[in-house]
């Protein structure tokens, strides 16, 4: 798996929340760790 940085454009997901671009990026990364991880 990539580092959320290299994922969110090399910025973190606090950085990228500031922005619509980084939100809906960070949302999906989180979504995708969520499916990952489930049972």
């Amino acid at each position: 798996m990539s580092k959320p940085s290299r994922v969110l454009g090399g910025i973190s997901a606090l950085e990228a929340s500031t922005t619509p671009q980084g939100y809906a990026a960070a949302v999906k990364l989180l979504e995708q760790l969520r499916h990952g991880f489930a049972p």
